[in-house]
């Protein structure tokens, strides 16, 4: 079924979660007792909070992520469902339209915790995803009126564009590192440009990224030009592939002229990205950054 975990915690930012109907009430077949709405740029999904599930419910959720990201990634650290034919004792269903959401498959099943971990590690950080351009993604949960179990357990978090050119950086023992866009200080950064870093030190250790230079055009939700700092991450299906835009996140995209804080990774790998449109009226020079490893035990660095 294609089920994915994920056992480490995303920094939940600004996460709220409201009980909303949306003028839906009884009459409304596809969720009858309404939707519980939950907005932010990571946090979980856990249904029920204790115990097990109850007998003939609907359960209905919405997630949905700011502006400037790109769609909704959801793993998995739970999932009891009651298996059946065909699901259609106790299922979970998952849609990006809510008109759609009831005629999606159902799926079901229990999965051990160490199965959805080996999961994760194997395949990538996320299960599924609400498609591009899509920032909102419903769940709705139905069981009958016997066997109930655990219910499931979620995470997601808002997923990124990744794209233009790859470059790996490695840094050793206490080496510092800088990086940017080329020939940063001396020339304006050119129109549509996109790079993306992969920062790699030795397990054990962190990352730390202060911002020398930067200099970007500003603009609401720094929707035009901007760079966008997460975690990253090695696939052991693939391991010669890392990835970073279903990361957890370290730095919401930065614009502007107003120089950063520092940043400083939970693990040992840090995926940067940087992204100009071909809208730019004005070209402005951009970032230079230090890239330093440091200790796991460090505190971290005085801003």
């Amino acid at each position: 079924m294609g089920l994915f975990e994920l056992n480490q915690v995303f920094p939940v930012a600004t996460v709220l979660v409201l009980a909303l109907f949306l003028g839906r009430g009884a009459c409304d077949s596809i969720c009858p007792d309404g939707i519980t709405n939950i907005t932010g740029s990571s946090g979980s999904l856990v249904y029920p909070s204790s115990g097990d599930y109850g007998v003939n419910e609907t359960k209905c959720w919405k997630i949905e992520v700011p502006e400037g990201y790109y769609t909704v990634g959801y793993i998995y650290r739970r999932y009891e469902i009651e298996p059946c034919d065909d699901c259609k004792c106790d299922y979970l269903q998952t849609s990006s339209s809510y008109n759609a959401l009831h005629l999606t498959t159902k799926k079901c099943g229990r999965y051990s915790a160490e199965y959805l971990e080996y999961l994760r590690l194997a395949r990538g950080p996320k299960a599924g995803s609400s498609g591009r351009n899509k920032r909102t993604l419903y769940f709705r949960f139905v069981s009958d009126d016997n066997v109930h179990h655990k219910g499931f357990n979620l995470t997601f978090v808002a997923g990124s564009v990744s794209g233009g050119l790859e470059t790996y950086l490695n840094a050793s023992d206490d080496e510092t590192i800088t990086f940017g866009t080329p020939k940063v200080g001396i020339e304006n950064y050119p129109r549509s440009y996109a790079q993306q870093w992969f920062l790699i030190v030795p397990e054990g250790r962190q990352i730390e990224i202060n911002f020398d230079t930067f200099e970007l055009e500003q603009s609401e939700n720094c929707k035009n030009d901007y760079v966008e700092i997460r975690e990253a991450s090695i696939s052991l299906y693939d391991p010669r592939g890392m990835s970073g835009s279903f990361e957890p996140i370290l730095s919401k995209r930065l614009c502007g002229s107003t120089k950063p804080r520092a940043i400083q990774s939970a693990g040992n790998m840090v995926w940067v990205q940087s992204e100009v449109t071909a809208t730019l009226l004005l070209c402005t020079r951009d970032s230079r950054l230090l890239l330093k490893q440091v200790r796991e035990d460090c505190p971290s660095a005085t801003h």
